[in-house]
């Protein structure tokens, strides 16, 4: 692979050949039917560059990021290109294409770098506000899962303004709009267009998960990380409740879309059309009081220390503790779940829920998962584990090979059948291993390897 100096001496090069061209040969035999600009430091003023030129600034992005692995999470890829194409242009409109590329492009590198430097240098703290669908009930005072915090929108908003982030006069405004109220327009300005922001990315939804990112995250990626932490965040709340599936199905972000009628049209032959109708989700989570759901907290204190850990890894785009790899297994195996519980399809889920129990079994299969089970939950492999007489070993290698395997391979001969039953029980499984190994986790503080879950 060429390295940074080359590509950008093949950049040069390149601009000294499209430098004697006009426009319309630039794009000659173009797929892309605009011209290809980079800004050239001025503003408003910009350099025509080719495909080619271009294909090498992508070359060059790919390769300035592939030796910094601490961007892996905090900045996209696209994100990435965008800062070292915006970058170049400026370098490359004050380098005389006069002298030997292999002179300037070491310039031209060095200042590029300081740049991207000073760009990565100023990825400071981000907080994000999402509306969330929780409880059925209103009044469960807040609390975190590390980095996510929940609570009543009324107090989130009380708490922005106290800290000067909302003005009083919106403050005001938001609430009574929240209770109903229609107010009279107010002037367009600054703070008018901040509290229509507040409408609009709350909506109807009586909680606020707020999302803390630690410095290190661009725009893009930043906003990606906090949406699934606080879909994680979810996740963890539904494990206090035994069919989580079903808590999930009323635990939503605003961001993802308002709870919709779905509406089917049935003809039979003879008779009239029929029409059929559900809601695509639940509209709330189950009811708990602020008590109930305090001694919730208690009794899986040792579990949620561990997804707090795990939330905190997840934001943290510069973590390197010994324990990364225990955090890292148990991140996926969340994920996994969460996707699980969320599908729509039986067999999708089961796969989903599958891949959750095999990220805790350290990918080691079916055998790893059935050591999980055996070691975290005290369900031996002889074990009967069905009413039809399976054993946990029989149980486990069915839904692995029939549900996992196959069904990601493409030679599942079940398709379309009854997976509901079988759903249930992967989901009962994958949740209590998870909360084991959580569990585990946390009283483990040590804990490197995540193949220690197996013992």
């Amino acid at each position: 692979m060429a390295t940074s100096t080359k590509i950008i001496e093949n950049i040069i090069s390149e601009l000294s050949v499209i430098h004697k061209q006009g426009p319309a040969d630039i794009t000659k035999g173009d797929v892309f039917p605009l011209p290809r600009l980079i800004p050239a430091g001025q503003l408003g003023q910009t350099i025509q560059i080719n495909k080619k030129t271009d294909d090498l600034i992508t070359s060059l992005a790919h390769e300035m990021k592939r030796s910094r692995l601490e961007l892996g999470r905090g900045v996209k890829n696209d994100e990435w290109r965008q800062w070292v194409r915006s970058a170049i242009g400026p370098l490359l409109a004050k380098t005389s294409l006069k002298i030997n590329p292999s002179t300037s492009a070491p310039i031209v590198l060095s200042d590029l770098e300081a740049v991207l430097k000073e760009l990565i240098d100023n990825l400071v703290p981000r907080e994000y506000a999402f509306g969330v669908r929780l409880f059925g009930n209103h009044d469960v005072q807040a609390f975190s899962f590390g980095p996510a915090m929940f609570e009543p929108r009324e107090d989130w908003l009380d708490r922005k303004a106290k800290a000067g982030d909302i003005s009083a006069i919106s403050q005001r405004r938001v609430k009574q709009i929240w209770s109903g109220k229609k107010l009279a327009a107010r002037k367009h300005n600054i703070d008018q267009m901040r509290e229509q922001d507040i409408i609009k990315s709350i909506g109807t939804a009586p909680y606020i998960c707020t999302v803390q990112l630690k410095a290190g995250f661009a725009s893009d990626a930043g906003l990606e990380t906090a949406l699934a932490t606080a879909r994680l965040a979810l996740a963890c709340v539904s494990l206090a409740f035994e069919k989580s599936s079903r808590a999930l199905s009323g635990f939503g972000l605003h961001y993802d879309g308002p709870i919709h009628l779905q509406k089917v049209l049935t003809f039979i032959p003879g008779n009239i059309i029929l029409s059929g109708s559900r809601f695509n989700r639940l509209p709330f989570g189950p009811k708990i009081s602020d008590a109930d759901w305090k001694a919730e907290l208690t009794n899986l204190s040792l579990p949620y220390a561990s997804c707090s850990d795990v939330l905190d890894y997840f934001t943290d785009s510069t973590s390197n503790k010994p324990q990364n790899l225990v955090l890292n297994a148990l991140l996926q195996s969340l994920l996994w779940f969460e996707r699980g519980c969320r599908e729509g399809n039986d067999l999708v889920a089961i796969i989903n829920l599958t891949a959750s129990l095999d990220a805790l079994a350290k990918g080691d299969r079916e055998g790893g998962i059935v050591r999980i089970l055996d070691a975290r939950l005290g369900f031996k492999p002889s074990a009967i584990a069905t009413a039809r007489g399976q054993t946990f070993q029989a149980l486990v290698k069915e839904f692995y090979t029939q549900g996992r395997s196959r069904g990601i391979h493409g030679t599942s001969d079940r398709v379309g059948y009854d997976w509901s039953d079988r759903r249930a029980t992967v989901e009962f499984l994958a949740r209590n291993a998870l909360l084991e190994c959580l569990d585990y986790a946390a009283k483990n503080p040590g804990m490197t390897a995540p193949g220690d879950f197996q013992k």
